[in-house]
């Protein structure tokens, strides 16, 4: 494994961080209620552990560097227009996950690639620390599967109706500790700050400047 190569101090505590993009709760206890089945019916634990949300980044960063990635954050969201999002059908990454499809990816893999070139140099640790920015967008309802869960379930799943939408108004940042030098965590998700997207004219972001 090679060694974590922390920018600044060492002492300054490491944290993950994920931008998600959450359902609206009808679409959440909807989601939930199908994360639920294949926590109980086929005991697939981590299931009903995780809220129901689309992940955009996934970066590690030191807490030092948080203040000014919200107010950068917090500028780009002033010129994203709220837009709406379909999940239709189950797909899979087999042999290890299931997730809810989106009838239409494009709204939101145009916003992550916008993240991607606002963010890559702010976000990056070093090189071997770079953010990692999701351009399948799904949401994932049971993840961590084994080969055996995947084969019983999948053949139900894949022919299974499920269709909601919801309007995505804003993004969240969310972080958990990790230990600096094996990176594994070392406790959970809190949320840190809500994005709203305000749809200013985007003509105005070519001006934006970190």
């Amino acid at each position: 494994m090679k060694k974590l190569i922390l920018s600044q101090d060492i002492d300054t505590k490491l944290f993950e961080y994920l931008m998600l993009i959450s359902p609206s709760e009808e679409v959440s206890r909807k989601v939930s209620e199908v994360k639920s089945i294949f926590s109980e019916t086929y005991g697939c634990k981590h299931a009903a552990q995780l809220v129901p949300h689309l992940t955009m980044i996934n970066f590690l960063q030191q807490e030092s560097a948080e203040f000014r990635l919200i107010n950068c954050f917090e500028k780009f969201t002033q010129y994203v227009a709220p837009f709406s999002i379909e999940l239709n059908g189950f797909g899979e990454f087999a042999p290890h996950t299931i997730y809810l499809k989106l009838a239409e990816t494009q709204p939101v893999i145009d916003l992550v690639k916008d993240l991607r070139s606002k963010f890559q140099r702010i976000l990056k640790i070093s090189e071997q620390l770079k953010p990692n920015y999701t351009l399948k967008p799904h949401l994932t309802i049971a993840r961590q599967l084994t080969p055996e869960q995947f084969e019983t379930i999948w053949p139900t799943y894949k022919k299974e109706h499920f269709s909601e939408s919801f309007l995505a108004k804003e993004m969240i940042l969310i972080r958990r500790e990790v230990d600096p030098f094996t990176r594994k965590s070392t406790g959970k998700y809190k949320i840190v700050h809500h994005f709203p997207f305000l749809g200013k004219q985007r003509e105005a972001q070519l001006a934006m400047a970190f």
